[in-house]
């Protein structure tokens, strides 16, 4: 694990963060690092706290956002993101009709721990 894909504890709850800040190949790379994680957990059993708040997008990240969480649905429990405004949320719901996940936005991390939690 490293920064950008971690675990952390909140409230009782392990929460996986995904650091989405920085360009599209470093979004790449860090997509390839949740993967190798993500895959060795049981199913439905993730927690994942997205931070989308200083990443930008282009079309192949969006490609392989798209592949991205369609593979991680059979471990994912609840999706919160962080930093979704303006074109990012339009992008969202094309993530989201792909996948057939469900994303819950919220404005600060500290919002997307105590929503999480609960689920």
């Amino acid at each position: 694990m490293t920064d950008k894909v971690r675990f952390e504890n909140h409230f009782g709850k392990d929460i996986l963060i995904l650091d989405f800040s920085g360009g599209p190949a470093v979004l790449s790379q860090t997509m390839k690092e949740a993967r190798k994680l993500i895959d060795q957990q049981p199913p439905r059993s993730l927690r994942i706290m997205t931070d989308a708040r200083e990443g930008s997008w282009d079309t192949k990240v969006l490609a392989e956002l798209k592949q991205f969480t369609k593979q991680d649905e059979p471990f994912v429990l609840a999706s919160a993101v962080v930093g979704i405004n303006g074109l990012k949320k339009i992008l969202l719901i094309a993530v989201e009709r792909f996948s057939g996940r469900t994303f819950q936005a919220f404005d600060t991390p500290e919002e997307a721990f105590e929503w999480l939690v609960k689920q």
